[in-house]
């Protein structure tokens, strides 16, 4: 061979290397950094998170950890989802990589993870940004959420979730789905604020929000008594399941979303012209208001209060303290902390305007009439 060949292919040999040199050098550090079946966020501190921020092409979400409440801080520090943000935490850290590829642009846009700040890409194409922040708004971790893997046998999302960091180019296929993620502060927010058990519900009163005429009254003097109604109407009979549903409608009490508090702490005006008082057995009274109304543009709104005012009257103040001290024994607590409870309770509630869905709202029933029906005859 010509010393001159010999040398044309050294050269190319030699520029092979190289490229091929290269090529590992890149490589490498994406199969070091995840390989098939490592948890991606295994080293994410999650004692250490105070703050999660979620943006999206729709908008952004702040949540907070605040007096060791989570709240979310972008919707009037409402308490938020405390499962929900557990179950999102505790599934990032347990995710798994099933597979990881350099993506182009192309490519970025079909599984929806664009940035949603890109000017460039349609909505369609933006995927998730979350940020999880310390105490300190330092950032711990930051991962672009794009479109779930549909499943292959049914075609819906099932087979695992496209996201990728936002310092990287190359995706991830984990094996955890993250469709769950809400994009809008009210899908954050605590939807149960209140639960009460209908067997601890002594009396149900309807009155006008300024308590100076009175609907209807429904009582019962024991649990698992029925309830009776003052002054039925002759010829008619209570109709189970509307009383049933107004007397559950605190245990399965419901909310959408709620308004600027600082609308609530307006006096009662037309708006809530009804309050309806739902009395427990050991002293403690929620006081609703629902709405009038429920316009289209707004809801059903919904007023909550809580105050301690054991049923009594003078004459029966001794027989009915001894039954408060009785229940509140029960409980293993006594009168003072049943009443600071109720205390707490409306400090927590009352500085609401909550929205309501629709059958929530109709759970509370102001019309007398719709709680009677014709007596059956035998």
């Amino acid at each position: 061979m010509k010393a001159k060949s010999l040398l044309v292919m050294i050269a190319v040999l030699a520029g092979v290397a190289v490229v091929a040199f290269l090529v590992v050098q890149q490589k490498s550090p994406e199969q070091s950094t995840a390989t098939q079946g490592r948890r991606l966020f295994a080293d994410l501190p999650l004692n250490k998170i105070e703050a999660i921020n979620l943006t999206a092409a729709e908008g952004s979400v702040s949540l907070a950890r605040k007096n060791d409440l989570w709240v979310v801080a972008s919707h009037y520090d409402y308490p938020a989802d405390f499962n929900k943000i557990v179950n999102f935490l505790r599934t990032l850290k347990e995710a798994k990589v099933g597979r990881q590829f350099k993506a182009s642009p192309e490519t970025l846009e079909r599984l929806s993870l664009q940035p949603p700040d890109s000017k460039d890409a349609d909505k369609e194409s933006k995927g998730l940004l979350v940020e999880l922040l310390d105490g300190q708004g330092r950032q711990l971790a930051a991962i672009l959420f794009g479109k779930p893997r549909k499943n292959a046998g049914t075609g819906r999302p099932g087979g695992g979730h496209y996201l990728r960091l936002p310092e990287e180019s190359r995706v991830y296929l984990v094996d955890s789905t993250f469709s769950f993620l809400p994009r809008e502060a009210p899908g954050w927010l605590q939807k149960r604020p209140v639960q009460v058990a209908a067997e601890e519900v002594q009396e149900v009163s309807c009155l006008s929000s300024d308590r100076k005429k009175t609907y209807y009254v429904l009582a019962r003097t024991k649990r698992g008594e029925d309830f009776s109604l003052s002054k039925m109407t002759r010829g008619k009979m209570l109709k189970k399941i509307t009383v049933d549903r107004l007397v559950r409608a605190l245990s399965s009490l419901r909310i959408e979303d709620v308004q600027d508090p600082a609308q609530a702490s307006s006096s009662l005006d037309k708006q809530f012209p009804y309050l309806l008082e739902y009395r427990l057995f050991n002293g403690i009274t929620y006081r609703v208001y629902p709405s009038k109304t429920c316009p289209e543009k707004v809801g059903c709104l919904l007023r909550l209060q809580v105050g301690f005012s054991p049923p009594a009257t003078n004459k029966e103040k001794k027989s009915v303290e001894e039954s408060v001290k009785q229940t509140a024994k029960a409980a293993d607590k006594t009168v003072a902390e049943l009443a600071q409870e109720a205390k707490e309770l409306n400090e927590r509630f009352s500085k609401w305007l909550f929205v309501t869905p629709d059958w929530q709202h109709n759970s509370f029933v102001t019309d007398r009439n719709q709680l009677l029906e014709e007596a059956k005859t035998t």
